[in-house]
């Protein structure tokens, strides 16, 4: 019995974790920074009304959605600057550790956090019409800038003007 039951539970968290994340980092030059394309989407906003929402105590600046990802809404939050994306299908609202930085594929999109003693780059996945931050990990230099994301890269620059190239690999 008890070999079965750790059958199952093999089984059962293979499936769960069925693919793990492996990233490297490593310094790149300025030009090969600056020459990397960017692709990210344009917000596209309601042409008229009011752009701010009260929520009880809460207000929140509506920053409008990509038109490719349209099934999303951005918002910031008023005076702390926290941004949220609302599932417009099921209203489902997600907390956002920063300014989405998107893939060309907008599969995935990364937000760099500021708002805890370390800073943290966060790598999210847009799958089955749900946000989920596939994980995080921190980053010791003060990061200013976030660019050029596909979806097994993206460049950071630091507050030292160095740069920084992130690659993603799966492995199962």
């Amino acid at each position: 019995m008890k070999i079965i039951m750790l059958v199952v539970l093999l089984f059962l968290s293979s499936q769960s974790f069925c693919q793990l994340i492996r990233v490297n980092s490593f310094e790149v030059s300025k030009k090969e920074y600056e020459d990397c394309p960017n692709a990210q989407p344009v917000l596209q906003r309601d042409s008229g009304g009011d752009d701010t929402l009260n929520a009880g105590d809460m207000k929140f600046k509506i920053l409008g959605s990509f038109k490719s990802i349209d099934s999303f809404t951005f918002m910031r939050s008023i005076p702390d600057s926290t941004f949220y994306v609302v599932n417009n299908k099921t209203g489902w609202v997600d907390r956002l550790e920063g300014y989405p930085t998107f893939s060309s594929t907008l599969k995935e999109f990364v937000c760099l956090s500021a708002s805890s003693p370390n800073d943290a780059i966060n790598l999210y996945e847009i799958k089955n019409n749900q946000i989920m931050k596939k994980f995080s990990w921190p980053f010791y230099k003060t990061a200013l800038e976030i660019r050029c994301v596909t979806d097994s890269s993206f460049y950071v620059k630091d507050v030292n003007n160095h740069y920084w190239k992130y690659q993603l690999h799966s492995s199962k």
